[in-house]
C-alpha cells in the first residue's frame, strides 16, 4: 500500500480573515499561495499542500478563520 505523502487544505477568508493572516509571519510559500488566490464574492479561496511541516501553519489558519 502506498503512504500518503501530503493532502490538500481549503479555505475561503473573508476580508477581516484576510487582514489577520496578513499581519502574520508566515512562510513566504503560504503567503504567495494565499496572496494569488482567486477573490470570489464569499472571499478569497485557496488550497495549501499539507505536509508534516506545515502543520503548525494549518493551525494557525484554522484559529484565523475561527475567530473572524
Amino acid at each position: 500500500m502506498k503512504s500518503i505523502k501530503h493532502f490538500l487544505c481549503a479555505f475561503v477568508f473573508g476580508d477581516k480573515a484576510t487582514e489577520e493572516t496578513r499581519k502574520n509571519n508566515l512562510s513566504d510559500d503560504v503567503l504567495a499561495s494565499f496572496n494569488e488566490a482567486t477573490i470570489y464574492e464569499e472571499g478569497r479561496g485557496f488550497r495549501l499542500e499539507v505536509r508534516k511541516k506545515h502543520v503548525g501553519t494549518m493551525k494557525k489558519l484554522a484559529e484565523i478563520k475561527m475567530s473572524n
